[in-house]
């Protein structure tokens, strides 16, 4: 018995561009009793004969073969036989015309008919050889899988779902019937379905790493977290790891924008359980612990980041409003500098909405210090020189209305104009 492999490439929905494979299987061999033609001779009678021998596949003689032999129209001829001992039977016809149905049956073996031609004088001798009953059931499984493929290829998913389970049926060895139906399930998310014929996928074919990669699938589905643990570690050294990295990172992302951050926390960690060099997941778990205001474990999410990607903007920005939000005096002017360095635009407009805090606070060296850094890393932002100007109202006036008479002029429609004007007319 030998099998050929094509393969389906397809882009399924709902998920994230993943190459899905479908093997076609085709058996060669014995596809039902394979007749034998013998020495065919002209008698002078009219009569026709049929002498039939019955082997198995390894051409042992099989006794007690039922066999009935008929003609074309079912109605002039029609007879029985048992096969003996030596698996002989034998067929004699008064004046044979055309062709006749043999048909064979025996428990255990599948049963099998053949077109036999007879004509008058004709003597036909026959070998049949009659396959088990558990290699039909297997012909036929790999017949209804093969339809399944061709249904699939069409598009036409509820026939190949019928085909695949039909196939799974008939052979619950045929391990390819499972993994066509995981497929069709996980498109279906019946990810309880799509488990179970993953399992009996992977029982077949333990060292498939494709049948692996469907059950994790499944059992994200799911929310099997205990199933998904096993699973990653099983693939983890696969070529499956980096793509299912990512589309567990994207339910992550999905969990932390829907506000889920518990759960986007465990699927990013899951994502570097597949691929310990996933930037995006430290970039995700650097974000969700800094909202979760659990700056520790934000600043070793931050660490890893940069460690593999040390020009990272949204890292360094992270850093930076950690060391910011716990006045780490220390750490702060130099992971200000490391975030300016890679986006200064963005890094002043931070430092822009800091210095606002300190002057609201009271803090107005604070916010000068700020400011200061502001205009020198974005000198074009008249907001900054309005800051300027409320901070210094009060401390050198003069100076004050420096900073508000050019805010005036890079910016004359800004709401807050009139209340600059203001501050410039008074004593």
């Amino acid at each position: 018995m030998q099998a050929t492999t094509n393969h389906l490439t397809r882009r399924p929905v709902g998920r994230a561009g993943w190459v899905v494979s479908l093997m076609l299987v085709t058996l060669w061999g014995f596809l039902g009793a394979t007749p034998t033609l013998g020495k065919k001779g002209k008698k002078k009678t009219a009569v026709g004969e049929l002498n039939g021998r019955v082997l198995d596949t390894e051409d042992k003689a099989l006794a007690d073969v039922s066999v009935r032999m008929t003609s074309a129209d079912g109605t002039s001829f029609s007879e029985t036989a048992t096969s003996d001992r030596k698996g002989m039977f034998t067929f004699r016809l008064t004046d044979p015309q055309g062709e006749y149905t043999v048909a064979l049956a025996k428990e255990g073996f599948a049963p099998f008919e053949a077109e036999i031609p007879l004509g008058p004088g004709d003597t036909q001798n026959i070998d049949f050889r009659l396959i088990t009953e558990a290699m039909g059931n297997r012909q036929r499984a790999v017949e209804a899988y093969n339809e399944g493929v061709q249904a699939f290829q069409g598009l036409d998913k509820a026939k190949a779902k019928t085909l695949f389970i039909e196939a799974s049926t008939l052979d619950p060895s045929l391990a390819q019937a499972f993994f066509g139906l995981t497929d069709i399930y996980l498109e279906e998310e019946d990810f309880a379905a799509a488990a179970s014929a993953a399992e009996r996928y992977m029982a077949l074919q333990p060292d498939d790493a494709k049948g692996k990669r469907l059950a994790y699938q499944a059992y994200l589905g799911l929310g099997d977290e205990d199933k998904q643990r096993v699973l990653r570690s099983a693939l983890e050294d696969t070529d499956f790891a980096d793509n299912l990295a990512v589309q567990t990172f994207n339910r992550g992302a999905i969990a932390s924008q829907n506000g889920d951050l518990d759960e986007a926390v465990r699927q990013f960690r899951a994502a570097l359980e597949l691929d310990g060099e996933l930037v995006a997941a430290y970039n995700g778990l650097a974000s969700v612990y800094y909202n979760q205001e659990k700056y520790e474990q934000a600043l070793a999410a931050v660490a890893e980041l940069l460690q593999r990607d040390p020009d990272n903007l949204q890292g360094r920005r992270i850093r930076y409003l950690i060391h910011d939000v716990r006045n780490d005096q220390e750490q702060l002017a130099a992971a200000f500098d490391a975030y300016a360095e890679v986006d200064p635009a963005n890094a002043a407009a931070v430092l822009h909405q800091r210095a606002e805090l300190d002057f609201r606070s009271g803090d107005s060296d604070a916010a000068l210090r700020n400011l200061e850094k502001v205009v020198a890393l974005a000198p074009d932002m008249a907001r900054a020189y309005y800051t300027l100007g409320l901070v210094y109202f009060s401390i050198d006036p003069t100076k004050a209305k420096q900073y508000l008479q050019k805010f005036i002029d890079m910016a004359p429609d800004d709401p807050e104009v009139p209340l600059a004007r203001q501050m410039l007319t008074s004593e």
